[in-house]
């Protein structure tokens, strides 16, 4: 419909782009909201207890974040592409050319990482612990009718790597989940075509990629639970036996490196002077977080946007309260320290 509208001149390319970028972000924020159905709850009506997310719902929010990968969103075709601009005249009569590939990619990476948190899958794991130790008979019903026990780590990984979205294949297409127990169908690989066309293919190798980076770095993070690593690092074994299982020699160079670079990423040795250095004492600062970003790593939600900062230079300090390192810094909306709003940014927001 845009583009109808741009080919009849009704409005400018930069209306165009705008537009499209202003109803991606949307989408990028529904799906973050819909991850919230994988490790949530839901409270009765009696505000008395609190019962977890039906698996189905889960379900559905992972096949979302897979849409949103590798799906039609980022997709653009060559007349598209041409009217993606921006510039004039917000910015005078420079205007320069958008490609959506570069603000899709960093996306990508942080979808992964928030869905894929170490906290999130932590509550996926308690819940369902909870669910299988309680005893309790009912299962939860897939979106298919079949009976599964609740999901945990391993089942989300493996979601997103081999199961389809709605409107596209999973992350590692065109390799499919292996049964349990063995089939003899599962020692069939993927042909090289479709291998070939997968690895060259901008959205599914940059997916890939960042899907076998996350779980290399949940399987060796110390500070999570057990059966949050375990359940990496059985999903990470999985699939490096499906790329193994690939002869090279069907592969053209560039195929070849990009599978070879998955395994790479999924086996890749934990970095023990990086996990070291970010070791603090829980007991003094209630939590191991980084004290240069704020939050966590696997914080799933953005810090707070502003703290007192008495305009003073910016200095990393711990608050007790939050138990986590805050960056101390004026508000957007003016200093809370001196209840002034400056004219313009101080010198130490730089």
């Amino acid at each position: 419909e845009l583009l109808g509208e741009l080919r009849a001149r009704r409005i400018y390319p930069e209306t165009f782009a705008e537009r499209v970028r202003t109803s991606y972000s949307v989408v990028y924020r529904h799906v973050l909201d819909a991850a919230r159905l994988l490790d949530g709850s839901e409270l009765d009506e009696s505000r008395r207890s609190f019962r977890p997310v039906r698996p189905a719902r889960g379900e559905e929010a992972l096949r979302a974040v897979v849409d949103f990968c590798v799906g039609p969103l980022a997709r653009f075709n060559e007349e598209e592409s041409h009217h993606m601009m921006k510039g004039f005249p917000r910015h005078g009569y420079q205007v320069s050319r958008v490609y959506m590939m570069s603000s899709h990619k960093l996306n990508i990476r942080s979808m992964l990482r928030t869905v894929l948190s170490v906290r999130r899958l932590e509550r996926l794991e308690m819940q369902k612990a909870l669910r299988m130790e309680g005893g309790e008979e009912e299962l939860a019903e897939t979106a298919h009718g079949q009976p599964q026990p609740p999901s945990g780590t391993y089942e989300v990984f493996m979601a997103l790597a081999f199961r389809s979205g709605r409107r596209s294949p999973g992350l590692l297409h065109p390799f499919t989940a292996p049964s349990w127990p063995p089939q003899p169908e599962d020692a069939a690989p993927p042909s090289g075509r479709a291998l070939a066309h997968a690895a060259r293919d901008m959205l599914h190798a940059e997916a890939a990629l960042a899907l076998a980076r996350r779980a290399n770095e949940v399987a060796n993070d110390q500070d999570a639970l057990a059966c949050v690593q375990v359940g990496a690092r059985a999903f990470i074994q999985q699939a490096l036996d499906a790329i193994a299982a690939v002869s090279r020699k069907t592969l053209d160079p560039v195929s070849s490196a990009h599978w070879q670079a998955i395994s790479d990423e999924l086996s890749r040795p934990p970095d023990r002077a990086k996990q070291q250095a970010g070791a603090l004492p829980f007991f003094l600062f209630g939590g191991q977080h980084d004290v240069a970003g704020g939050l966590g790593e696997d914080d799933p939600e953005p810090p707070p946007p502003g703290m007192e900062c008495g305009h003073g230079d910016v200095r990393h300090q711990t608050v007790a309260a939050f138990g986590r390192a805050l960056p101390l810094r004026c508000s957007p909306f003016g200093c809370r320290g001196c209840f002034s709003a400056p004219t313009k940014w101080p010198s130490h927001h730089a």
